[in-house]
C-alpha cells in the first residue's frame, strides 16, 4: 500500500513537473545565450526560432521580452519585435535600450512619429555616452523621412547592357514556308542570332498631396541596337509613361489610379503605341506578406492599323518573405483582346494567361541572386495564319515556359552591376510558332 501510494506521489509530481509553464531561470539565461550567439554568428533566424519557442511562456517577462525584441529585428521580424519590445515598457517605462530598439522598428515601418516618440524619450533617460553614435544617426535618419515626405521622392535610374540573343527574329529553327508543294526550297525561316546593346532610363516622382494622398509619375525608355547586319530592321525604342494618384487607406493599405501610355520603334519607324487605364488595391497583411490586385484597360494601335485590339487585364500578386534573406513572388494574370478591324487580323479575339514565381535570395549586404519561372497561354478565338501553315487555317494555340537567373552585385550605393540569363521554350498548335530562345546580358545601372 505504501509502495503505491508513493508511486503515485512520483507520477502526480512528474506530472506537475512537465506541465510547468516556466523553465528556470538558469535555463532561461541559457537559451537568450544561445540565441545571443546564433544572432552574432549572423544566423539571426535560428536565434529568432530558439525565443519564438519560449513566448507562449515568458511573455510578460521583460528581460525575455527585451531580447526577443532586439533578435526578432535582427530576423527581420518587425511586428513581433514591436510587440515584445511595447510590453517591455509598458513595466518599465524607463527601460532606455527597449525605446531606442522601438525607434529602429518603427524607422523600419515607416513610422517616423512613433520612431521619434521613442528616440525622445530615450535621450531623457540620460542614456550612457556609448548610445550617442546611435541617436546622432536615428535623429538624422528621422530628420532625412521627414524632409523626404515633406518633398516627395525622387529617382533617376541610368542604365546599358550588353548582350547576346539567339534568335531575335523568334522564328523557329528552321521552317519551310512552301513544303510538300512546287514552291518547296524558295521560302526557308529560321531563327537567328546577334549580340546588342542597349541604353536605358526612368525617372520616378512621388509628391504628397497630404498625408494619405500623393501622386506618382514615371517615365522611362531604352533603346536597343542588334550588332548582326541582318537583325538591324529589330532595332528598337520603346518609351513608357505612367501617372498615378495614390491614397493610402492606412499604413498597411492603398488604392492607386491612373493612365499609362507607350510606344515602340522598330528600325526608326513607329510599330505600336498604347494608352490605357489602371487602378490597383495593395495590402501589407503583416511583415511577411504583401498582396496586390490590378485591373488594367488598354487600347493598342499598329502601324497601318493592322492588328489593332482593346484588353482588360486582371493580375493578382503576394509578395511573401520567407526570412531575412528570402522573399517569393507570385503573380497570376488572365487578359482578354478584342479586335478593333477583325478582317485585319488573324485568329481575331485572343486571351492569355500568366502565372510566375520568382524567388530571390540577399547574400550579403552586396549581392542578391533572383531566379524565376513563367508560364503563359494564348489562344487564339477564330481559325487562322494560314499564311504559317501551309495554307490551312488553325486557331492558334501557344504555350510557353520561361526561366530566368540573375545575379546582382552593388558597387557602391549608386552603382550596381548584373548579369542574367533567360531561357525561353514555346509549343504552339500551328507549327511555325514552335520556337526557344536564349538571352544572356551583363548590366551596369547608376541610379541617384
Amino acid at each position: 500500500m505504501l509502495l503505491c501510494r508513493n508511486a503515485r506521489l512520483a507520477f502526480v509530481v512528474l506530472v506537475a513537473c512537465l506541465s510547468s509553464p516556466h523553465l528556470s531561470a538558469q535555463t532561461l539565461q541559457e537559451a537568450i545565450a544561445r540565441a545571443q550567439q546564433a544572432a552574432a554568428a549572423g544566423d539571426a533566424t535560428t536565434a529568432f526560432s530558439e525565443l519564438q519557442s519560449l513566448e507562449n511562456n515568458y511573455a510578460g517577462d521583460p528581460e525575455f521580452d527585451y531580447w526577443y525584441g532586439v533578435i526578432a529585428l535582427r530576423a527581420g521580424e518587425d511586428s513581433e519585435a514591436i510587440l515584445a519590445l511595447q510590453r517591455v515598457v509598458a513595466v518599465n517605462a524607463k527601460h532606455a535600450g527597449a525605446h531606442m530598439e522601438l525607434v529602429g522598428a518603427h524607422l523600419r515601418q515607416n513610422n517616423v512619429d512613433r520612431a521619434q516618440h521613442h528616440l525622445t524619450i530615450a535621450k531623457s533617460l540620460n542614456p550612457p555616452e556609448r548610445a550617442a553614435t546611435m541617436i546622432q544617426r536615428y535623429e538624422e535618419a528621422i530628420a532625412e523621412r521627414q524632409q523626404r515626405a515633406r518633398d516627395g521622392i525622387s529617382l533617376v535610374v541610368l542604365g546599358t547592357d550588353v548582350g547576346y540573343d539567339s534568335n531575335y527574329v523568334n522564328y523557329p529553327d528552321t521552317f519551310d514556308l512552301f513544303q510538300g508543294t512546287f514552291l518547296e526550297g524558295i521560302a526557308i525561316l529560321e531563327a537567328d542570332e546577334t549580340a546588342f546593346a542597349t541604353l536605358r532610363g526612368s525617372y520616378f516622382r512621388q509628391k504628397p498631396v497630404n498625408d494619405s494622398e500623393y501622386f506618382e509619375v514615371t517615365a522611362s525608355g531604352q533603346a536597343r541596337v542588334n550588332q548582326a547586319d541582318a537583325a538591324g530592321a529589330f532595332n528598337t525604342n520603346i518609351i513608357q509613361l505612367a501617372a498615378l494618384y495614390g491614397e493610402r487607406v492606412n499604413d498597411r493599405q492603398q488604392f492607386k489610379y491612373g493612365v499609362e501610355a507607350s510606344k515602340i520603334w522598330l528600325d526608326e519607324e513607329s510599330f505600336r503605341s498604347h494608352i490605357g487605364l489602371q487602378m490597383s488595391y495593395e495590402h501589407q497583411m503583416n511583415d511577411q506578406d504583401l498582396v496586390r490586385a490590378t485591373t488594367r484597360l488598354r487600347d493598342f494601335h499598329f502601324k497601318n492599323n493592322r492588328n489593332d485590339y482593346r484588353s482588360g487585364m486582371g493580375e493578382a500578386e503576394w509578395i511573401h518573405k520567407f526570412s531575412a534573406e528570402l522573399t517569393g513572388r507570385f503573380r497570376g494574370a488572365a487578359e482578354i483582346e478584342r479586335v478593333k478591324n477583325s478582317p485585319t487580323r488573324p485568329g481575331g479575339d485572343a486571351t492569355r494567361y500568366y502565372a510566375s514565381a520568382d524567388f530571390d535570395y540577399q547574400w550579403d549586404d552586396r549581392n542578391k541572386l533572383s531566379m524565376g519561372l513563367i508560364y503563359g497561354r494564348l489562344r487564339y478565338h477564330d481559325p487562322g495564319f494560314a499564311i504559317f501553315n501551309r495554307g490551312q487555317e488553325d486557331i492558334r494555340s501557344d504555350d510557353l515556359v520561361s526561366l530566368r537567373s540573375e545575379w546582382k552585385h552593388n558597387l557602391t550605393r549608386n552603382w550596381q552591376l548584373a548579369l542574367s540569363a533567360q531561357y525561353r521554350d514555346q509549343r504552339s498548335s500551328v507549327d511555325f510558332f514552335d520556337l526557344d530562345q536564349s538571352l544572356v546580358q551583363w548590366t551596369v545601372t547608376y541610379a541617384y
